[in-house]
């Protein structure tokens, strides 16, 4: 792995912490009992938010598989 790759793999498993963390955040908010009262004007910008975190998770997983399978080639002396 390059320096860059390293350092991002060294941070990424944080990184998904943090986003899958405004995922359920997201998702405990559309579950209160009077989130359609509190939230009506903002259902359709929550909505958006919520499926771009869980986009920003599902390729943060992809890249951390894609390091992790670099990582391992590398190391097994496969040249990619």
């Amino acid at each position: 792995l390059s320096w860059k790759e390293a350092k991002e793999l060294e941070g990424i498993e944080e990184q998904i912490l943090i986003a899958e963390a405004a995922v359920d955040e997201l998702e405990t908010l559309f579950t209160t009992p009077d989130f359609y009262t509190k939230y009506a004007e903002k259902t359709k910008e929550l909505t958006a938010q919520h499926e771009a975190a869980k986009e920003k998770v599902k390729q943060l997983y992809e890249r951390w598989e894609e390091l992790e399978r670099k990582k391992k080639e590398l190391a097994n002396g496969n040249i990619l």
